[in-house]
């Protein structure tokens, strides 16, 4: 620590599907905001040395993910989370959530109730309600309705359009599920998202991400300052490619099992009905980091 501590952190490394995550168990400060928001800003102002601790090399990594577990503050959560990158926090992560569902129920920190144990657990984007199988005591899959989803763009109807160098003029859509992401079909940029080098894919989708964050205002229309988030992630997905091109619907439950689900219950269906559907905007990149 910067004024010469040593401070002990125990953690649990988990992932879900590759996707790393480090859950804090033991040794994190007490936060004492008011609000799960307030207790962020908390970490991020007095304690953001542990997190670059956790985060980053030698002990972490540029992929990390982190949990840091807090007192809930909403009535109906049996836990609450700050989620932690290599960059700073972010507030919703679908791979971390998935891991958390696991973690909280074979750790007997939440009560296994049945074949399929609900509860709801409290994030900065505010109250995810989680469904684990479990099978002889251990949880065999997890899915998540999370906060309710909408586009976020001034004029929903029109696509938001981003002079990225490199790439030119990007016509994408700008959603909210948790996070802020730019959505759109890789073949809009002249990629194949099947037959695409990986560090290609990566590459663009951080020069649309940055260019986002660089130029467009985003404010969250129902929440705290703290909630914006411009274009957590390009999201260059592989369903939306699939459903453009007449191919057949995934296995709807097989995709819950393995990256969660957004709802998007309760997203203005009523002002944008053709623009809402879940099926449509769902990503398949689980996280809001």
């Amino acid at each position: 620590m910067p004024d010469g501590t040593i401070t002990r952190l125990k953690v649990v490394d988990m992932h879900t599907s590759g996707e790393p995550v480090r859950i804090v168990v033991e040794g994190y400060p007490a936060l004492s905001g008011a609000t799960i928001l307030d207790k962020r800003r908390e970490a991020q102002t007095q304690h953001d040395a542990l997190r670059r601790a956790l985060m980053l090399e030698p002990r972490g990594h540029t992929d990390m993910y982190g949990v840091i577990p807090v007192a809930p503050t909403h009535p109906e959560a049996v836990f609450a989370a700050l989620f932690t990158h290599n960059e700073g926090y972010s507030t919703m992560c679908g791979h971390a959530t998935i891991a958390l569902g696991k973690w909280l129920v074979e750790s007997g920190r939440v009560a296994v109730t049945g074949p399929e144990t609900r509860f709801a657990i409290e994030l900065p984007c505010g109250l995810v309600r989680l469904r684990c199988t479990v099978e002889d005591g251990h949880v065999a899959g997890t899915a998540f309705d999370s906060v309710p989803a909408f586009l976020a763009w001034r004029d929903a109807w029109r696509d938001v359009l981003l002079d990225v160098p490199g790439l030119g003029k990007v016509a994408c859509d700008l959603a909210y599920g948790g996070a802020f992401y730019t959505v759109l079909p890789s073949s809009r940029i002249g990629l194949d998202f099947f037959e695409t080098p990986l560090e290609q894919l990566v590459a663009a989708g951080k020069a649309i991400t940055e260019e986002g964050r660089r130029t467009l205002d985003i404010v969250h229309r129902w929440h705290d300052p703290d909630r914006r988030r411009a274009a957590a992630s390009a999201d260059l997905e592989p369903l939306r490619l699939r459903r453009r091109a007449g191919g057949p619907k995934p296995d709807r439950q097989r995709r819950h099992r393995a990256h969660g689900r957004r709802s998007c219950e309760g997203a203005d269906r009523a002002a944008h009905p053709p623009r809402f559907s879940w099926a449509d905007r769902y990503s398949l990149y689980g996280g809001g980091g």
